[in-house]
């Protein structure tokens, strides 16, 4: 036990002595109090000293008149065991002083009243054995009751003492059932002694044990004694790990008798190691996480503790314990080392924290990159005790960096190429980024730094500053993209177009942090939009010199179609006339005669517009077309000049073919320079029947293809592949511009053309358009 008497504080010191007790009012009033309960109990322990020995006579004389009561009735001998069960009595409950004075008292009152003669102060030779007998008899049971009562004192004493302790003890028998439970047991578990008496332990603990019960047994029977950590369940419910010591019981026959358990409460002990391990386990895996290693040295170079990622990261085994002074040197790039050991000198000399980077090199040849920072631990006088640092694994921020700077060079490069500038600037067209080629847009140079918010307008063109304006006070004040195009005029007097895209930034509270953008130089590209318009005017001019030759070698056709219906209106007007001077006139034959001449009128008035259409120079708007009709409509323009060729047209039209979306007139140009280039192509040939087959037909998932065959000669495998070029041309007198156009008008469609040679003879051109989509009116196609 920890506790001293009260007499150890109440000592006082000599008058010599270097030091003396000072007392405050709290202390007094302990002590006084101490005093006071003392007193009272030295009260308490006179009475019952008092009512011990009133004990032991009154026992004897409630004996010595029991017996008296007794004897009239002739039960002489029950004094015997009255004054026997007196002194019993007396010696059990009192201490050693009450129990003699009921020895002598019984032995006193058994020789008055028993002892014959009785009532005088002689005794007969034949009494005397019976009355030591007595003597002897109530002096043993004195002695029996004394040392039984003295050894419960000394169990109580140790009962009492066990109350003391604040560890938890309790005894179980050999089947686990309770047979002792002290007052730390009940202010831990929460029952009483009387409620867990009897009770099997593990049952009413709930008790988890680190291993089976029957092999815990066995070693508290073989060693006498075990100790271990236990989980138990209070009788709330809650938890408690205690740290358990059991210890083994024998009978004197040397059997296990009972086991006493000893726990001390090391709950709190056990959650503050396990917010430990949690603790250094996150700390482990944030290091991992990080990469980042942390170390202690002692000052010289020499490691005191490594973390477990400070191992990895030098590629070391924390099995093998602290690396020597070496091995981590051994590991840093030779190139590296001097600045590592530099650094170490730093901290120790100048007391500092100093930080290194290196490289360090695994024995597989890995190649690592690490950042250490060392901070000194001083003590109070400003010595240095030792190191503690980090190191973390950079590597991969390194390898960042480096493809970071490819990337910026690729970047550069594709900007070069592509001359597209990036830029970043802030709401006040302040420059805050401009890249390599944004400057040389400009005529800039970046040595100079950031240009003004001025210089980059000075050299927009005077006509375009405003729209430059206003496209970027779109962005500011709408918080959208917006993009422009201008020009700028740089100092030799070049001029460039622009094309700019600006991009707002927006914090989360919608606020413009900044602009960002891009530049592209797109002068090349503009001065190619005016060469392509220029040819775009130039092939128009050539489609229409096309259709116009067409119609001056179709004429003799065109004048035979044309002169069809004027000779049906002319032969027909001769006879409504005749039924109309007769002296009866026919009105019905005259009347059928007009609708002749009418529908006759309309063919030729549909033959003029056609070859008009033909003619004209301007695109008419995109229509829903049936190929099948539109075909048909062309086809009698070259009529005669098959016949006059001695060619046979034939058509094989599929039904329900898709519609297409297109220019009628361009359509119709396309199909009449296949038939005239296939016309042409049989001129040569006499050994067989000219034929020329046009089919139409669907095909999947959504064309329609056109394909016209002859039975000529075929192509040239040496100009299969340049027919379609502009200019080039198979015909003494041709111009090269036909199939070039009618490639142009159907790309201009959506569709394409080519050419394949016939398995037998001739050649036969395909053409594919789109199905209709049920779009909205399109724009005109113009070729």
């Amino acid at each position: 036990m920890n506790d001293k008497s009260d007499s150890s504080y109440s000592q006082r010191l000599a008058p010599g002595d270097s030091e003396s007790p000072t007392w405050s009012s709290e202390d007094d009033l302990s002590r006084n109090r101490a005093y006071d309960s003392r007193g009272e109990q030295q009260s308490s322990l006179r009475f019952a000293a008092l009512q011990s020995y009133g004990l032991a006579f009154l026992s004897v004389a409630i004996a010595v008149g029991s017996a008296l009561l007794l004897e009239s009735p002739h039960f002489r001998d029950a004094a015997v065991p009255l004054l026997l069960f007196a002194v019993a009595i007396t010696s059990w409950y009192s201490r050693t002083g009450p129990g003699v004075v009921a020895v002598v008292l019984s032995t006193i009152s058994f020789y008055w009243y028993v002892v014959e003669p009785v009532r005088t102060p002689y005794i007969y030779p034949s009494q005397i054995i019976y009355f030591v007998e007595f003597v002897a008899f109530a002096s043993l049971i004195s002695w029996f009751a004394t040392i039984r009562r003295h050894a419960e004192g000394v169990l109580q004493e140790q009962a009492n003492l066990l109350n003391l302790t604040h560890d938890s003890i309790f005894v179980i028998d050999m089947n686990g059932e309770i047979k002792y439970w002290n007052r730390g047991a009940e202010e831990r578990y929460g029952w009483t002694a009387d409620q867990v008496q009897g009770k099997n332990v593990d049952d009413l603990l709930k008790t988890v044990l680190p291993a089976p019960v029957e092999k815990i047994k066995a070693e508290v029977a073989r060693t006498g004694q075990w100790k271990g950590e236990i989980l138990h369940t209070r009788k709330d419910g809650s938890k408690v790990v205690v740290a358990s010591r059991w210890s083994l019981q024998r009978d004197k026959h040397g059997a296990p008798l009972a086991i006493m358990e000893t726990n001390n409460d090391i709950t709190e002990r056990k959650q503050a190691e396990e917010a430990l391990r949690r603790s250094e386990g996150y700390l482990a895996e944030a290091e991992r996480l990080t990469r980042t290693g942390s170390w202690v040295d002692d000052g010289t170079v020499r490691p005191v503790y490594w973390s477990e990622e400070h191992y990895r990261i030098f590629g070391l085994d924390p099995r093998q314990g602290l690396p020597t002074r070496d091995q981590p040197l051994e590991r840093i790039h030779p190139d590296d080392r001097d600045k590592v050991l530099q650094a170490f000198e730093r901290v120790i000399h100048q007391k500092t924290d100093s930080e290194a980077e290196y490289r360090i090199v695994l024995p597989d040849g890995t190649l690592k990159y690490a950042h250490s920072i060392g901070h000194p631990v001083l003590n109070a006088n400003g010595d240095l005790v030792e190191i503690v640092g980090t190191t973390v694994d950079i590597t991969e921020r390194k390898r960042t960096e480096q493809a970071l700077r490819r990337s910026e060079a690729y970047l550069t490069e594709a900007q070069r190429l592509t001359h597209t500038g990036s830029w970043a600037g802030a709401g006040s067209l302040q420059a805050l980024y401009w890249s390599e080629e944004h400057y040389r847009i400009f005529g800039l140079d970046p040595q100079q730094g950031l240009p003004t918010r001025v210089q980059p307008l000075e050299r927009v063109h005077p006509e375009d500053l405003d729209k430059l304006l206003q496209a970027f006070s779109r962005i500011i004040d709408q918080r959208v993209d917006s993009e422009v195009e201008y020009r700028i005029v740089l100092p030799d007097g070049a001029v460039k177009w622009i094309h700019a895209i600006g991009h707002p930034v927006l914090s989360t509270n919608e606020e413009l942090v900044e602009v960002i953008g891009t530049t592209v130089d797109i002068t090349g590209r503009k001065r190619a939009e005016e060469e392509r318009a220029r040819l775009h005017r130039l092939e128009n001019d050539l489609a229409h010199i096309n259709r116009v030759s067409i119609m001056g070698e179709l004429t003799a056709s065109i004048a035979h179609e044309v002169n069809q219906p004027l000779s049906g209106v002319v032969s027909n007007g001769s006879a409504c006339l005749r039924w109309l001077a007769g002296e009866t006139p026919n009105i019905g034959e005259a009347r059928e005669t007009a609708r002749r001449i009418v529908r006759d009128g309309k063919r030729a008035a549909e033959i003029i517009g056609r070859i008009r259409a033909l003619t004209k120079r301007t695109a008419t708007p995109r229509e829903k077309l049936d190929l099948n009709e539109a075909i048909l409509e062309i086809l009698p323009l070259v009529g005669d000049e098959a016949k006059k060729k001695s060619v046979i047209i034939r058509t094989c039209f599929g039904n329900h073919v898709f519609p297409v979306l297109g220019d009628r007139v361009q359509l119709q140009q396309v199909v009449l320079n296949l038939v005239m280039n296939g016309i042409e192509a049989m001129n040569t040939v006499t050994e067989r029947a000219r034929e020329l087959v046009i089919t139409i037909r669907n095909t999947d998932p959504d064309q329609v293809e056109v394909t016209v065959e002859d039975s000529g000669t075929g192509l040239d495998p040496d100009a299969s592949g340049r027919i379609f070029e502009a200019f080039f041309t198979t015909k003494p007198a041709g111009m090269g511009m036909g199939l070039s156009i009618c490639r142009s008008i159907l790309q201009a469609h959506n569709g394409r053309l080519w050419a394949t040679a016939n398995h037998g003879v001739g050649t036969t051109l395909h053409f594919t358009l789109p199905k209709e989509q049920e779009e909205a009116n399109a724009e005109p196609a113009r070729v």
